[in-house]
């Protein structure tokens, strides 16, 4: 994915991170998956770890946490 913006938090090392305007970093890096499975499946595992951490209900909780504290009532 997107070495750029807020992907590389997003994703948390379950995804291989490239220059999005560097073609043939994007092709290398979709090589690499394609032709090493073992890479392929730590970043499926990764993947799927990482997607049950991130919901709405987590995402507010955090939130809520932060504006806790900076009102100084955490």
């Amino acid at each position: 994915t997107s070495n750029v913006s807020a992907m590389p938090e997003v994703v948390a090392g379950s995804a291989l991170l490239v220059d999005p305007t560097k073609v043939q970093e994007v092709a290398d890096a979709l090589t690499r998956i394609g032709s090493e499975p073992a890479v392929a499946e730590e970043l499926r595992a990764k993947g799927l770890t990482r997607a049950a951490e991130l919901s709405w209900k987590s995402f507010a909780e955090a939130n809520l946490a932060t504006y806790r504290e900076l009102l100084g009532r955490g």
